[in-house]
């Protein structure tokens, strides 16, 4: 940098850019349930963030995830390859924390991609010693069959799609009423202009030539045949009167 640059950079007092670390704008995505944001950091090449890494609560992007629930948080860490089995600082896995919150779709989805049961923490705790005695929608979970487990999932995954394309014929209804309103209120608009245009009313009928003849006709006839005047008698004028003579 030029002296020049560097005395104007003094001179504007420009502040300091503050640039958060990527786990921690990872983390408030996924609080946030942002999966396109969070997917868009995975996906990015200068992305600073070790994705099987322990962060300063000593948990993993994963552990996180499962802590607030958000299974598409963790579909997603999966499919960039998270570690379903990596233990945090409390020797937890995952699948430790999903029993102990009971979170059952996470625990299933979670054993579908290769949790294990069996993992012990350093207490000698396995996922399933961690259920509630009463939660049994997470205990039935762990104790199902993956034939069974398997079938669950593939209904799961219809039903989404079954939603998804619910949601989507409500779109095309609704966009095709909204082009119905359109294209009605476009012919309410054509219908008024035709109204209102003078060329297209109606011309009112002309008197033709041959008629207005037979009229003149008619009329000069009727004057025609009116007996004459006697002499001396005037139109606008009356007779004159006739005076007799008085004898003196």
């Amino acid at each position: 940098m030029s002296r020049r640059a560097s005395l104007l950079a003094k001179q504007e007092h420009r502040k300091p850019r503050v640039r958060f670390p990527d786990e921690l704008v990872f983390l408030d995505n996924m609080k946030g349930n942002d999966i396109q944001a969070c997917h868009s950091m995975l996906r990015r090449a200068s992305v600073q963030m070790d994705i099987n890494g322990l962060d300063n609560n000593g948990v993993t992007p994963l552990h996180n995830a499962v802590l607030e629930g958000n299974l598409a948080a963790v579909k997603l860490l999966v499919q960039h390859g998270a570690e379903v089995n990596k233990k945090d600082v409390d020797t937890w896995t995952p699948l430790h924390a999903a029993c102990a919150n009971g979170e059952g779709d996470i625990a299933r989805y979670l054993l579908s991609k290769g949790a294990s049961k069996d993992i012990k923490t350093s207490d000698g705790e396995r996922p399933l010693d961690l259920c509630d005695a009463r939660d049994f929608s997470v205990i039935s979970v762990m104790l199902e069959s993956d034939k069974a487990r398997r079938a669950k999932l593939l209904k799961t995954r219809e039903d989404d799609d079954d939603d998804d394309d619910i949601d989507n014929n409500n779109d095309d209804e609704d966009n095709g009423n909204a082009g119905k309103l359109r294209s009605r209120s476009k012919r309410d608009d054509n219908e008024d202009n035709d109204n209102s245009d003078p060329s297209s009313s109606t011309t009112p009928p002309t008197l033709s030539l041959g008629s207005s003849s037979q009229s003149k006709t008619s009329s000069s006839s009727s004057v025609l045949s009116r007996p004459p005047k006697p002499p001396g008698h005037s139109i606008l004028k009356k007779s004159p009167q006739k005076f007799n003579s008085v004898a003196e």
